[in-house]
This record gives structure tokens, C-alpha cells and sequence, in this order.
């Protein structure tokens, strides 16, 4: 048996867009001596940041409708490929209800994409309706269109970096922040 083995690192980024890899590159806490990773992608859309006022469940989830509204309505995606994610459990989260009942998200009604017993369920096949999920559940997946909500004073700010990464990567082509005022800032777009 080797007594070390040489790490192997991922440098070519042939799934999301340029934009996209170059968001999630801020965040990444990869180790120091790695090679650079590279995006082979299209160029896409400038990851856009959207703000709410901090402590405002109404207005996060105003935010978050306005954003589906923008992506969806004007043709760009369709709701079966967003997603939106928060670092927030069902208990907590404004976006996802202990239940697993759906959220208004006005138009939209954001549906979750596990049950209460963590038992995947089936996508959403009607025309108003979105997948939300964890952060950290959705970690391996992908999907085309991702906003990450409520990134707020209620994150902790340890953990800030490495959710912003793993969320922006699950993001394929565009991907929008809908964050509170008092870590908008700092995410920057």
C-alpha cells in the first residue's frame, strides 16, 4: 500500500457557464496548492444578487417571486428547471414548511423536493410550480436555473463562503442570490 497518495485535482469546469464558475471560484475553499480551475462553458449572465431587508420573511419571499417571475415569465427558463435553495431546514426557513406543505412564492408556489421523512418526491409538473430544497441536500445535483434564498444575518458567517460555493455550483447557466442587506454587500455579483 502507497504511504501517500498525490490528490487529484478537478481543473477543468465543463458544465456551467463562465459567469457561474467565476462566482463560485470567490467562495471556494480549496487548498492553496491546487492548480486553478478553468471554465470551458459559454460565457453566460452575470450572476445577479437581489436584496431584501434582513428580518423580513414577506419580503425575502416577495424577492424570491419577483426573481421566478423575471427568469420564467420572460421565456428564459422554464419552472421545471429552477430551483431554489436555502441554507435554512424546513424548521427554520421561511421558503419551506415543516410539513412539507408548498409556499407561495407569488406566482409560484415553491415545492419541496423532499418529504418530511427525507423521501425524494416526484418533480413538479405543473406550469406555476418550482422545486426548493436545502443547500446542502441538493449537493451532487444540478440544474439550469438555481436561486439561492435567504442568505442573511441568519447564516453564519463561518459557514457563508462554503454554502455560496456549493449552491453556485449547482447552478448549470444562470444563477441569481437573493440575500439579506447585511450580507449583500460582501457577496457582491
Amino acid at each position: 500500500m502507497p504511504e501517500r497518495i498525490d490528490p487529484f485535482y478537478l481543473t477543468e469546469n465543463r458544465r456551467s457557464t463562465k459567469a457561474v464558475h467565476a462566482f463560485a471560484q470567490r467562495f471556494s475553499q480549496t487548498d492553496a496548492s491546487a492548480p486553478p480551475s478553468v471554465s470551458f462553458g459559454p460565457d453566460g449572465s452575470p450572476v445577479e444578487v437581489v436584496t431584501y431587508a434582513d428580518d423580513d420573511a414577506d419580503a425575502c419571499r416577495r424577492a424570491v417571486g419577483a426573481v421566478l417571475r423575471e427568469i420564467v415569465d420572460r421565456g428564459r427558463v422554464a419552472p421545471s428547471d429552477c430551483v431554489v435553495l436555502t441554507p435554512r431546514s424546513a424548521r427554520s426557513s421561511w421558503l419551506l414548511s415543516a410539513d412539507g406543505s408548498p409556499v407561495e412564492a407569488w406566482p409560484y408556489r415553491l415545492m419541496p423536493e423532499y418529504g418530511p421523512e427525507g423521501a425524494v418526491l416526484p418533480p413538479p409538473t405543473k406550469g406555476g410550480q418550482v422545486r426548493v430544497a436545502t443547500i446542502h441536500r441538493y449537493k451532487g445535483l444540478e440544474s439550469p436555473c438555481v436561486v439561492l434564498a435567504e442568505i442573511d444575518g441568519r447564516v453564519d458567517s463561518a459557514d457563508l463562503a462554503s454554502l455560496l460555493d456549493v449552491g453556485a455550483t449547482r447552478a448549470r447557466s444562470h444563477l441569481v442570490v437573493v440575500a439579506g442587506e447585511s450580507v449583500a454587500g460582501r457577496i457582491g455579483g
